[in-house]
């Protein structure tokens, strides 16, 4: 039993763990005499941010949204839409970990390795930090931050150099776009407005300059959260980058400057953003499911094709946001923590084999691989008993009841994509024979494990449907209905 001294001290700070964890790690990572002990530090860090970062959502659920001080005039606001989005992405990443990080390590070599690990921790903590954050300021140099580990990770790289380097270099110039639309809008928000936190001027009259800054600070998390056809850098780093620069841009990455984009759209309504806000998250939205869904067709990269059919239910999840219910606040959340596993799981399967060509028998070849594909395509066509299922369900019934109809139709189109694409995949490793030079599965390692629990995430996810429905029912009533006044 924990004291409930402690208890209570665990959900209060908290979200501090979750944060400080990860950075903890990357110094361990920096300071292990190798590689392995790295990956050690590394997975107990995160293991300590994940944890934290439940005890944070939990307190959220038993007592109402708080505010975490970092210092003075600076806060995280933690809410139920920030907090269980942020709990499970972590704890997604932990298991990407797992899966990837030894694979890491056999694939890179053992000096820049122990920098990788650190890299990948560091853009763990800073896209947490984006997707909690209360202060614009703060939330700019922590997409500034993720985009700047993102890079240095898949530099890291050692399979190819110059394909790594590449998508490094594509990263960098996503990001520095991405800096470039927060900075200006942080700027004119300030000039506009004289603060940098939306919660100090909330029901003062606010200029249209300052609207437009909101504007900007949104569209730069969307561009570093995958968001179709503003997601090039991250096909390019998902086909040349590692797979743990896969897990992190799928499992961190992505989803929390999505959350991140959900808290800068409740400011904007907040403070009189009106019709508009609707409209542009129906343009955006509709643009990443509909080019995410293409894309996701066309691919011929397992990779490429988890990151493509991410930004398609990504999309959907924009679409819901702009229903301004808490129903479709409820089912972006769901969408959010479904298209992240859906893309992780195609992502682990790619650990073994990335070409779609080459899938061909897998199930006998790698069977845990093959069921994380199985499970992935099942959860991105949103099959019946999975997450994806429920998502899609909340988010048509969520639509219907505003009675905005083409949203969904967009949702079942998109699952349709899915099913042909995700078909494709079932057919391949469990109906095609091998080919003749396909490697068997190697020894057991932290790999299998690492697959083996997110199967079995996956799986629980499924059969716990109601449950998370309602946890992302709560989610949405706070992120709509919480008034940005809460003092710090």
């Amino acid at each position: 039993m924990i004291p409930a001294e402690l208890f209570f001290w665990a959900q209060q700070h908290g979200v501090g763990v979750a944060l400080s964890a990860p950075l903890a790690g990357a110094l361990a990572c920096l300071l292990a005499p190798g590689p392995r002990l790295a990956l050690t530090a590394a997975l107990m860090a995160l293991a300590a941010s994940f944890a934290g970062a439940c005890f944070a959502a939990m307190g959220v659920l038993a007592s109402g949204p708080s505010a975490y001080m970092l210092s003075e005039g600076l806060a995280l606001r933690v809410d139920a839409w920030s907090g269980l989005v942020t709990a499970a992405m972590l704890g997604l990443a932990t298991l990407g970990f797992l899966f990837g990080g030894s694979a890491y390590l056999r694939e890179t070599d053992p000096g820049p390795a122990r920098y990788g690990l650190a890299a990948a921790l560091g853009a763990l903590a800073a896209a947490a930090a984006a997707s909690l954050n209360a202060n614009l300021a703060l939330g700019v140099v922590a997409l500034q931050l993720a985009g700047l580990c993102l890079a240095a990770l898949a530099a890291a790289a050692g399979a190819n150099r110059a394909q790594a380097l590449n998508a490094a270099l594509r990263v960098l110039m996503a990001f520095g776009v991405a800096g470039v639309l927060g900075w200006f809008g942080l700027g004119l928000f300030v000039v506009g407005t004289g603060a940098a936190d939306p919660a100090a001027i909330l029901g003062a009259p606010i200029s249209g300059s300052a609207l437009s800054g909101l504007w900007l600070v949104f569209l730069a998390f969307c561009l570093a959260g995958l968001i179709a056809p503003l997601s090039h850098w991250g096909s390019s780093l998902l086909g040349h980058g590692s797979g743990l620069a896969a897990v992190v841009a799928l499992a961190a990455i992505g989803p929390l400057m999505l959350v991140a984009a959900g808290r800068v759209v409740n400011a904007l309504l907040d403070l009189g953003g009106g019709p508009p806000v609707g409209l542009g998250l129906v343009v955006l939205g509709g643009a990443s499911a509909l080019v995410g869904a293409f894309q996701a067709l066309v691919a011929r990269d397992l990779r490429r094709l988890a990151g493509y059919a991410f930004a398609a239910q990504t999309g959907c999840a924009l679409l819901c946001l702009a229903l301004v219910t808490p129903a479709g606040a409820a089912a972006a959340a769901l969408k959010i923590v479904a298209a992240t596993l859906g893309a992780l799981l195609l992502a682990a399967a790619a650990s073994r084999e990335p070409d779609l060509s080459r899938l061909d028998g897998l199930a006998r070849r790698a069977p845990l691989a093959a069921l994380c594909a199985a499970l992935g395509a099942f959860v991105l066509m949103s099959a019946p008993f999975t997450i994806g299922y429920s998502a899609s369900w909340v988010a048509v019934e969520a639509a219907l009841a505003r009675g905005w109809w083409p949203v969904a139709v967009v949702t079942v189109m998109v699952s349709l994509a899915g099913v042909v694409f995700g078909g494709g995949i079932l057919e391949r490793i469990y109906f095609r024979a091998a080919p003749v030079d396909a490697p068997m599965a190697p020894r057991i390692d932290l790999s299998a494990l690492g697959l083996a629990l997110l199967a079995l995430v996956a799986g629980l996810a499924g059969l716990a449907g109601g449950p998370l429905a309602d946890l992302a029912a709560k989610a949405g009533q706070a992120l709509i209905l919480w008034p940005l006044e809460i003092a710090p």
